[in-house]
């Protein structure tokens, strides 16, 4: 997991890959590069703690911090809410969500018009995103607060 994490983090921050394509990349990499390359990543990138997606980047040992975000489909209360982690399982949907805004870090309002609807919105002058369910899902959030 930390070859693939701190690879997706060196496509995306140094050869500027799309966020949707790091991680089939980094797939792809992962079981042929060496412990002594992966140091070299990490050093090169500062030893980040977070691959491009939100996810944390295991240390040496393995140890991961505990993750304290919620899936968006577990949230019941419109609000605000910070963007921990998207899922890099879906590159469409990954690009959908960067082009609105949708990114880790980001600051979201957070609107729950049913059980299957949620709406997002990145900032102010931002246009809503509607995402179902099964797409909502994909989305880790933390209170803003």
């Amino acid at each position: 997991m930390r070859h693939h994490r701190l690879l997706e983090a060196f496509l995306y921050e140094v050869l500027d890959y799309p966020i949707e394509e790091v991680h089939d990349e980094a797939e792809r990499l992962e079981h042929f590069i060496s412990e002594r390359f992966e140091e070299r990543i990490a050093t090169k990138l500062g030893h980040p703690k977070f691959d491009p997606h939100g996810h944390c980047i295991p240390e040496m040992d393995g140890r991961m911090p505990k993750q304290v975000s919620r899936p968006l489909t577990d949230i019941e209360q419109d609000g605000k809410f910070l963007v921990d982690s998207v899922s890099d399982q879906d590159p469409l949907l990954l690009k959908q969500l960067k082009a609105h805004g949708v990114t880790p870090g980001a600051r979201l309002h957070f609107a729950r018009p049913s059980q299957e609807e949620f709406v997002l919105r990145a900032g102010s002058n931002s246009k809503a995103l509607r995402l179902s369910r099964t797409h909502a899902g994909t989305v880790r959030v933390r209170s803003a607060d």
